[in-house]
């Protein structure tokens, strides 16, 4: 058995609620993996103009014996849906973050 992460966002980048996504994620972990184990989080980056910018979000904890491109495609399709630039997922204790428009183009 191996466990897997992925981060969501609470809001998109206009402030809009993405209680929706998060649902249709928990429907596909419990589908996939069985369950979840969710704990509130906030991510931090740094912008084009230097400032520190923060949101909070959803870190999702999950195993299973699937694989690292169940979790990746789990991961980028939620975040497509999320319209976010990037999404962290990990599997395995390999953490990604990946560009959700460059990751589903491939």
């Amino acid at each position: 058995m191996k466990t897997g992460n992925i981060v969501l966002p609470l809001y998109d980048n206009n402030g809009a609620s993405l209680a929706e996504a998060h649902a249709g994620l928990q429907g596909a972990l419990v589908d996939t993996f069985g369950g979840f184990t969710e704990l509130a989080c906030k991510g931090a980056w740094r912008d084009d103009s230097g400032k520190i910018q923060t949101e909070p979000g959803t870190f999702y904890m999950f195993s299973g014996d699937a694989s690292a491109a169940l979790v990746r495609e789990l991961a980028l399709h939620y975040g497509r849906l999320a319209d976010q630039v990037a999404m962290y997922w990990a599997w395995d204790g390999v953490p990604y973050v990946e560009n959700v428009a460059e990751g589903l183009a491939r």
